[in-house]
């Protein structure tokens, strides 16, 4: 014998009727809010007062320290870096690196050195070096590492410091240096190239290899 099924209709919910009243949904807002507050005073005053109550026991702290240590702070790095200006007489000079480092205001570290001087007599010296300090406010180049020192009137100067006054357009060295030039080869303690390259002296065990 088949079964028989009736489906009632239903009456059509209306999701009207199953809203909070507006009254009711303002005020549990607003408690929210007032119970949010107290907890927020809460933790303020927990942070506050835990410290003073366990006052002489281990325990650890975060305290901040304000300091203009720039070693702190890593330096951007500048690549390719290329520095110009003249000397005292309006002679020009260049300095090209590698990389450069800021140190300080005024100071820069410098990687692969590779610069250039106009001389008094219009010829130009080539200055090569590993590392090199330069100065912004003295003008000066400090320079270490293999340095060398070419000048297009047929000296080539190997040493491992040397000291370069651009202003005064002036180069000294107070390590042992060995000297290639048109007469022979010469070994000194130190030398100065001053007056623009007009005058080069040695100082110490000055030994000259003539060529035959």
């Amino acid at each position: 014998m088949a079964k028989k099924f009736s489906y009632k209709s239903q009456k059509k919910v209306n999701p009207a009727d199953y809203r909070m009243p507006t009254s009711m949904y303002s005020t549990r807002v607003s408690k929210l809010k007032v119970a949010s507050i107290f907890i927020s005073l809460f933790l303020v005053l927990a942070l506050i007062i835990w410290p003073l109550t366990n006052f002489g026991k281990k325990s650890f702290k975060i305290t901040f320290e304000n300091t203009d240590d720039p070693l702190l702070y890593e330096q951007p790095v500048m690549t390719n870096p290329r520095f110009y200006g003249v000397d005292k007489n309006e002679r020009p000079y260049n300095i090209v690196a590698d990389s450069a480092i800021r140190q300080t205001k005024d100071n820069i570290a410098l990687q692969n050195i590779n610069s250039d001087m106009l001389l008094q007599d219009k010829s130009w010296m080539t200055l090569l070096s590993e590392t090199g300090d330069y100065s912004t406010r003295k003008n000066e180049l400090d320079l270490n590492g293999s340095v060398n020192l070419i000048i297009d009137s047929g000296y080539e100067f190997f040493t491992e410091s040397a000291h370069i006054n651009l202003k005064e357009n002036m180069s000294s060295g107070n390590e042992a240096v060995k000297v290639h030039g048109p007469m022979g080869i010469l070994y000194a303690d130190g030398f100065i190239i001053r007056d623009g390259g007009d005058n080069i002296f040695f100082h110490g065990n000055v030994h000259l290899i003539t060529k035959p």
